[in-house]
């Protein structure tokens, strides 16, 4: 009998033994962080004793660490740290054994197992948990995958195509560089596909894709439409006037347009008939590359030169721009400007016009022919960084020697190819100053190349021909202009990066910018939303906003661009103080009592200045505010953004291991010095486990206890029924 009874108590002590089996007692918070940060995941164990705790790679497979040593055989040294690392610490029966990941890379992201190897006790019985890394990366646009170019006939139908990647996947946003309204009628289009309907040449341009996921920095691709066209023409002048038999030029400028580009030829009408007009010592043929900023999409700016105008030259003149789509031009006539006033000499007047004239001849070259200065020296447009070249060409320059000077420090730079400055650094191999000469009959071109630009080079340069045995106090000279672009920069201390404002105020954002050409400032909203202005995007450095409302929260993107790359944006943060609101994820959570099961109760707050949170529940007929103990844990989360509005926290009160008194109203509290506010969500009991981690008969943690304790009492139950029998 005694024997009997023995073998009970060692049952029920087996049981009570095995009722302790370890547990990992609470969930494993998904870690969000961005590549290159560290990532950090909790596994909680409760009566470890001397087993062992593993951390597993589910996606490789690979076992991370044992206990709080890295088994892992490749554990780099990174920034003086290992990759891996597992901290642990012990709070009374229980230990938290944190797996440390460093400098994430986006294979890193996925599923992690945490799992307990007890003793003597099959491998599907041990407990475990998974923990989620999600590494966050920046957007990349695919250059393979994106529209770059796109030539298009009119009326047809067409797509632009922005693919992207990027951890949280971005967001794509289509616009035009200049501004222009999309061919949807819209400033912006949210899509990675910009649909074009019944092209037409307004649709021609360069369109900017913007992928953003809330990961710095955002990725830009600029994709350029070319729709097919016959030419268009426009002068900028249709009438030029110039007077005869004085060495003056005349310029006549036309604009043209068409695609494929146009060849531009020039005509003009002599003795009734229409003749060609070449680039010689007449006339002078030339494409700009400059003033950009004036013209339209696809535009390009041709001028003829008509030099030392004679009376011959005036008639009428015809740009002419062909393309496989046909043929267009636009006429300009050039006049007659002499003014000729006829003065009879007096006696005295004779003598002093003979006097200079003798003066004249004394001074002037055998051949009768001063130096001239034959073209003018067009303008240079160069970013920095970039090389620039002045060209200033000559003729009749004999023994004479020609100059180079930058008028702004009155420095004289060259003298004919030689550079005479004292200081002419080495940059790239080369120098910065260069001058190359260049001879073709009479004519000899000294071009002036500044290499490495800064933006102090830009400036006015001037080309001086110096002229033996004369005064050269007034040399012959023409004067070159070189514009440094320089990309746009947003400048922090006059830009607005926190606005803090009372609901109902009138308040302006501000975004100032630097760069050559000036660059257009341009806002938007970060969430693609509408801004305060009604429209999805406002052009001009200040964005007003008139009696805010909480819908204004958000970060709010301008960006500076003056085409050149790259444009600069800047984020600011609007915020507008006002009472909390609260909002429930279920406003009712079930949860088996009695298992070991947890409830987890959600709230969504927001407000400004950031409200406090708390927790309480209705006990007895009473409230009672919850602390952070064995049986509750209130958590910020910090996950989960992209489902939030702006402001927005998202908080969780967990309630462990729920009982029958838990079943009651819990109450998610929010205030700041704007008011307070609160929302209900009721914990009711369910027969079954609810929630994505409950267990099976199996492997719940407390199955091998379950069934140690079933066993002792069947075994008490047959030796009661036995001893009746006898």
């Amino acid at each position: 009998m005694a024997k009997r009874y023995c073998l009970v108590l060692v049952l029920v002590h087996l049981a009570i033994v095995l009722a302790q089996d370890p547990e990992i007692v609470d969930e494993i918070w998904p870690e969000v962080q961005q590549v290159g940060r560290t990532g950090r995941l909790n596994c909680t164990v409760a009566y470890k004793r001397e087993n062992v705790v593993f951390w597993e790679n589910t996606k490789s497979g690979e076992t991370i660490s044992s206990d709080d040593s890295i088994v892992l055989p490749l554990n780099p040294m990174i920034g003086g740290l290992r990759k891996y690392e597992v901290q642990s610490r012990i709070n009374g029966d229980r230990t938290t054994f944190m797996l440390v990941v460093r400098r994430l890379l986006e294979v890193d992201a996925g599923r992690y197992r945490c799992y307990v190897r007890i003793q003597a006790t099959p491998v599907n019985m041990w407990p475990s948990k998974y923990g989620t890394i999600t590494v966050q990366v920046p957007p990349t646009i695919r250059p393979g995958e994106t529209t770059a170019v796109l030539q298009v006939d009119q009326r047809d139908n067409a797509t632009l195509v922005c693919s992207a990647s990027g951890i949280p996947a971005p967001n794509i946003t289509w616009t035009k560089s200049d501004g222009g309204f999309l061919a949807t009628g819209q400033a912006q289009h949210r899509s990675a596909i910009l649909p074009i309907t019944s092209v037409s040449v307004s649709d021609m341009g360069v369109y900017r894709c913007v992928a953003d996921n809330n990961i710095k920095p955002p990725a830009e691709h600029l994709a350029q439409v070319l729709v097919f066209h016959a030419p268009s023409t426009r002068v900028v002048q249709d009438s030029v006037g110039q007077a005869q038999n004085r060495r003056f030029n005349a310029k006549l400028e036309c604009i043209v347009k068409g695609h494929p580009e146009p060849t531009v030829t020039w005509q003009r009408v002599v003795k009734g008939g229409r003749y060609d007009i070449n680039d010689d010592d007449k006339f002078s043929i030339n494409k700009q590359t400059t003033d950009n900023q004036n013209l339209k999409a696809g535009e390009q700016w041709y001028t003829l030169k008509v030099k030392n105008v004679q009376a011959n030259d005036f008639t009428d003149y015809y740009c002419i721009g062909t393309n496989i789509k046909g043929t267009n031009s636009s006429k300009i006539v050039l006049f007659d400007l002499t003014n000729i006033i006829v003065i009879a000499p007096s006696r005295t007047m004779w003598k002093v016009l003979v006097l200079v004239f003798g003066v004249i001849l004394a001074i002037s070259p055998i051949n009768g022919q001063d130096p001239e200065i034959v073209d003018d020296i067009l303008p240079e447009v160069q970013r920095v960084g970039g090389t620039a070249r002045l060209n200033c060409t000559v003729v009749n320059l004999q023994t004479n020697n020609v100059f180079w000077l930058n008028k702004a420090t009155s420095e004289t730079i060259s003298m004919d190819s030689n550079i005479v400055l004292q200081y002419n650094p080495m940059v790239g191999g080369l120098r910065k100053y260069d001058v190359e000469r260049r001879m073709r009959g009479d004519r000899q071109t000294f071009m002036l190349i500044i290499r490495r630009l800064l933006q102090q080079d830009a400036g006015q340069y001037e080309c001086q021909v110096k002229i033996q045995n004369q005064n050269n106090l007034t040399p012959v000279k023409k004067i070159g202009i070189l514009t440094v672009q320089v990309p746009p920069s947003i400048l922090p201390g006059e830009t607005t990066t926190v606005l803090q404002i009372d609901e109902g105020e009138n308040a302006t954002l501000r975004c100032e910018a630097t760069g050559i050409p000036s660059p257009n400032i341009t806002w938007t909203r970060s969430d693609g939303k509408l801004l305060p202005t009604g429209s999805a995007q406002f052009r001009g450095k200040y964005l007003p906003l008139k009696t805010a409302n909480v819908n204004h929260t958000g970060v709010y993107r301008c960006v500076a661009d003056n085409n050149i790359k790259p444009p600069d944006e800047h984020l600011c943060s609007l915020e507008v103080f006002h009472a909390p609101t609260a909002r429930v994820v279920q406003d009712s959570v079930g949860q088996a009592q009695g298992r070991r099961l947890s409830a987890r109760l959600d709230c969504i707050v927001n407000g400004f200045p950031t409200p406090e949170v708390r927790w309480e529940r209705t006990v007895k007929g009473g409230r009672v505010e919850i602390r952070d103990n064995d049986f509750f844990v209130n958590v910020k989360q910090t996950t989960d953004n992209q489902n939030m509005m702006a402001g927005e926290q998202w908080y969780t009160l967990k309630v462990k291991n729920v009982q029958a008194n838990d079943y009651t109203d819990y109450y998610c509290i929010a205030h700041n010095s704007k008011g307070k506010t609160e929302v209900t969500i009721v914990l009711f009991e369910t027969p079954d486990c609810q929630g994505p981690n409950c267990p099976s008969l199996l492997t719940s943690r407390g199955s091998s206890a379950m069934l140690a304790f079933s066993m002792a009492f069947i075994c008490f139950l047959l030796h009661a029924l036995a001893r009746r029998l006898r």
